[in-house]
């Protein structure tokens, strides 16, 4: 934000530098060439002359011509001029008559000769400019709000490497995860398996297999399900994994005990937290299942 405070003064600046040169430019051409001497010994009046490079270009009765440089006696005219200049000099400053300063011809030196005036005034100018500042800080604020919603929508790489995350935490969930581990500073590789652990994701890993599950078995007793859904959870998870034939007997133990999801789901939940303690209490852990609910 400050940077940005810091261009847009550097850019009023650059706007009433320019303004301010070119009104300079515009009042040094205020005067006018009005007489024109030609080596022939004629003048030619006008409203307004000027040079462009080999040509002399004069402006009269609404229309412009121009005839060759070589044809204009330079010198004469602007001596013409700085004689007039020096008497008006040293004349005091009087008022006079209406037709009388009408008929006061000025022709400037050669250094304040104006060329020929194209382009827009000081006022096009600056409004040109205040619309392209507009335009440029417009473009600027597009962007960076549309880099602000991409950021907020692409998910971490991390996450991107382990799909099946992806539908288990929301973009508000994995930014927060971000945010952590970036935190305790720990490998995009290793916080997954960290992420794994939680028990509450856990539990919403067995709430969606249980719905999988009892499309494909609907006929199935409320009992086999969770069976099936621990069964699985033995044979995947560290935290609970035991000797293979052992598994239909701790199975048998824990389903007496459990007639709900719910009660699948705690018992899964104490299990890892006995085979996992000091991860559920570390500051690390709890901050991990405080974002990732149920």
């Amino acid at each position: 934000m400050e940077k940005t405070k810091k261009m847009l003064v550097i850019i009023i600046f650059l706007i009433f530098g320019i303004v301010i040169t070119t009104a300079s430019i515009a009042e040094e051409a205020s005067d006018t060439i009005n007489t024109i001497y030609l080596k022939d010994g004629t003048a030619i009046d006008c409203d307004i002359g000027w040079v462009e490079k080999d040509t002399f270009y004069y402006r009269k009765y609404g229309g412009t011509i121009g005839i060759s440089l070589k044809t204009v006696d330079i010198d004469r005219t602007y001596k013409k001029y700085r004689e007039k200049k020096e008497e008006a000099e040293r004349q005091p400053m009087v008022r006079q008559p209406q037709e009388e300063a009408e008929s006061k011809v000025f022709i400037p030196s050669p250094r304040d000769t104006p060329k020929k005036q194209t382009g827009a005034g000081p006022f096009d100018t600056l409004i040109i400019l205040f619309f392209l500042c507009a335009v440029l800080y417009g473009a600027w604020k597009i962007i960076s709000r549309a880099t602000s919603l991409i950021k907020r929508h692409i998910p971490p790489i991390w996450l991107i490497a382990n799909s099946s995350l992806i539908g288990m935490v929301d973009s508000k969930q994995y930014h927060e995860l971000e945010a952590l581990r970036k935190e305790f500073q720990i490998s995009s590789k290793h916080f997954p398996l960290l992420v794994y652990t939680s028990s509450n994701l856990g539990t919403k890993i067995i709430k969606r297999d249980y719905k999988s599950l009892k499309k494909l078995y609907p006929n199935k007793n409320e009992k086999y399900i969770p069976a099936k859904l621990l069964y699985n959870d033995m044979m995947s998870d560290p935290d609970l994994h035991i000797d293979e034939d052992k598994i239909p007997e701790t199975i048998g133990h824990a389903m007496e005990a459990i007639n709900t999801l719910d009660e699948l789901s705690d018992f899964i939940s104490r299990q890892e937290y006995l085979k996992n303690p000091d991860f559920y209490d570390s500051i690390l852990g709890q901050r991990i299942e405080e974002i990732i609910g149920v």
